[in-house]
């Protein structure tokens, strides 16, 4: 069996398999994080950002420095028109039940966006 002290190549790959041991422990030890449609409840701008897994809104909106960013839903009316709905809880803890209201003309008939 070849001495790793006299064998530089031994040594070597010893060492860069280490490194990738701890790299791959410290990374599974990393919190987790999921893309999703944020919208700002003051500006209404909405934006698809990756936020921890089990993080508690409202987050900070880093265009603005505001703490107003919640989930949002997409969806898109009869009429071909698409928009964003805070998905806020109520004072009770859950989400509405209530579909939401086209904002051009009213109509309960609306999707959700697929994304």
């Amino acid at each position: 069996m070849a001495n790793w002290k006299e064998n530089k190549i031994i040594g070597i790959v010893a060492i860069v398999v280490g490194i990738l041991a701890i790299a791959g422990i410290v990374f599974s030890f990393m919190p987790k994080k999921v893309s999703l449609t944020l919208m700002s409840e003051s500006t209404g701008q909405v934006i698809k950002m990756k936020v921890k897994i089990g993080a508690e809104f409202p987050i900070v909106d880093p265009a603005t420095g505001k703490t107003d960013l919640y989930p949002a839903m997409g969806y898109k009316c009869s009429n071909g028109h698409e928009f964003y709905v805070l998905a806020k809880a109520d004072k009770g803890g859950g989400l509405s039940a209530m579909p939401p209201r086209c904002p051009v003309d009213g109509t309960l008939e609306v999707q959700p966006i697929e994304e």
